[in-house]
């Protein structure tokens, strides 16, 4: 996975081939039908147009089917990196068979073989031996920005791409990984960052192995915070098993929300909970992308100190073997 991570940048720079199968014009409105790490590039992207007022509009749908307001949309993406996922297959038969207009993102098997017997548009992502979906984000985001016709978000991730060769991510994530290691990970992040935050949290799960949940800022001023709010005999101990991340991705975000940052991680920390910071000081201008990939090499960093195999995920194989013996 050193190996994978090494060469994240270098995914931006890839240079997708969309098959047309009839050509899809400019999108403005994209639904992303996927689950586990093959909608995450989706959710970054939704953040992206959000900071920005791009008035482009991406959702996510990660469930069976596709929800009632699909028809909504200009383009339905069934993304699955092995293109074996139950759930987006699921998808991909209502969808199609409702004649709405489909692209498959994937990098192979089944998902793949329907849309080329469709005539309908896919991008065949590359799949090197040991890709996690979770770490083939440059990829993933460079497929839907090819099959929406963005062209002008392929741009900005090839930049991304240069810039992420600039960043030492394993020494800012190093530190992080000092912190967590051995507690559980609150992370948090301003809106409209909240994506960035779960991402975070997945790496911690899936690769680091470690039980972390997430949540955005202002919304967790009004729940989340609450529960660090406990009778001091209590949380003494509890304390200590906890750590609170804050990502700041870019700069100049509202300064009211950045006010809220600041405000509640002293409260946090008045708490007994150690804190930490990961924003513009640690990833300069490689902004979110950089965030992402700073917390891709925290969740290795933290396996390898708990001396557990970050590529491996053997619970959720567990877990789809009994849904199979089961049907």
């Amino acid at each position: 996975m050193e190996k994978i991570l090494q060469q994240f940048p270098q995914q931006f720079l890839w240079d997708p081939r969309r098959e047309e199968g009839g050509r899809i014009a400019r999108a403005q409105r994209v639904l992303v039908c996927g689950m586990g790490g093959s909608h995450l590039a989706a959710d970054l992207l939704a953040a992206q147009f959000a900071a920005r007022g791009d008035t482009r509009e991406v959702r996510v749908h990660n469930s069976y089917g596709i929800p009632p307001w699909a028809y909504y949309f200009d383009l339905i993406i069934l993304s699955s990196y092995s293109g074996e996922t139950e759930e987006t297959l699921d998808a991909w038969h209502i969808a199609y068979r409702s004649g709405l207009p489909v692209a498959v993102a994937a990098s192979g098997g089944t998902l793949l073989e329907l849309a080329q017997k469709a005539d309908a548009p896919f991008v065949e992502m590359p799949h090197p031996p040991g890709m996690q979906p979770r770490l083939a984000l440059g990829w993933s985001a460079r497929a839907i920005a090819a099959l929406a016709g963005w062209e002008d978000v392929l741009e900005d991730l090839r930049l991304v791409g240069e810039t992420l060769g600039q960043v030492d991510a394993a020494k800012a994530a190093q530190r992080v990984a000092s912190l967590i290691t051995g507690r559980f990970a609150a992370v948090y992040a301003p809106h409209p960052y909240g994506a960035v935050a779960h991402l975070w949290k997945i790496f911690l799960n899936e690769t680091g192995k470690t039980l972390a949940w997430d949540a955005e800022i202002p919304e967790m001023n009004h729940n989340d915070i609450e529960g660090f709010d406990a009778p001091q005999e209590a949380w003494a101990i509890s304390s200590q098993k906890i750590a609170a991340l804050f990502l700041v991705p870019e700069e100049g975000i509202d300064k009211r929300i950045a006010r809220r940052v600041e405000l509640t991680r002293a409260l946090i920390e008045e708490q007994g909970v150690s804190t930490h910071r990961i924003g513009a000081q640690d990833v300069g201008s490689a902004g979110l992308w950089g965030v992402v990939f700073v917390g891709a090499w925290a969740g290795f960093l933290v396996a390898r100190a708990r001396g557990v195999e970050p590529r491996d995920v053997n619970l959720i194989a567990s877990l789809k073997q009994a849904l199979r013996e089961r049907k």
